[in-house]
């Protein structure tokens, strides 16, 4: 363990690099099969190429339903044993929390090299002169090149209560920043009504800010 921490030390992509290159370590790049998965609210598309970019399978459209992760399992399968892959890398982004389902159904099916994306690499990607291959398909170009720069994080699915606990953080945060507004604009139309009133004595006591009190 110490000497990998090492290397992810000494990795020039930092920590995620270091994962990727690991997990490419020992591996015959010929054989390895590139899946970029854009996804979309209802319907994803989906593209399948080798390490260099040579694309197997031109993009295709698959739906976020159970029959729809069959039907992109089905041909990941039929297409890998084509090239006789060796190894199958999967990327998509993090697309708000519409990625969620199909990357927890994908890896049910046991596509364990399954990495998330930040949005803002494959936006890098996106703008950069893009030459991982010949097709219009940008959004997957970018994922694709995104990937193959080692800046995805491996996906393992989340326990539900560390799931909750997530969403509860963020409610909260939009608790609060709702909260502050209000405040503020209570204070102004105040202000307005009263000029400098608010310097009062009486309305510097935290308690006329109450949550209770902005409800």
């Amino acid at each position: 363990m110490a000497k990998s921490n090492k290397r992810i030390a000494h990795h020039i992509g930092g920590n995620k690099g270091s994962l990727f290159a690991e997990n490419l370590r020992s591996s015959n790049l010929e054989k390895i099969t590139i899946v970029p998965i854009e996804i979309g609210k209802s319907y994803h598309r989906a593209l399948m190429a080798d390490y260099f970019g040579t694309i197997f399978k031109q993009p295709f459209e698959f739906h976020s339903s159970h029959e729809g992760i069959t039907f992109l399992h089905n041909t990941i399968s039929r297409v890998s044993r084509e090239q006789q892959s060796e190894k199958i890398l999967l990327g998509m982004e993090a697309t708000g929390h519409y990625y969620k389902k199909p990357a927890a159904s994908i890896y049910e099916l046991g596509y364990e090299n399954l990495f998330v994306l930040n949005p803002l690499s494959t936006a890098q990607c996106r703008k950069a002169g893009l030459t991982w291959s010949k097709t219009d398909d940008l959004d997957l170009r970018s994922i694709g090149q995104a990937l193959l720069s080692g800046y995805g994080t491996m996906y393992r699915p989340e326990k539900p209560v560390w799931e909750n606990l997530r969403e509860l953080g963020r409610y909260r945060r939009f608790q609060v920043r709702h909260q502050t507004a209000l405040k503020n604009k209570v204070h102004v139309m105040v202000d307005n009504l009263l000029p400098g009133i608010a310097e009062l004595e009486m309305f510097k006591n935290p308690h006329l800010w109450h949550s209770v009190l902005l409800e």
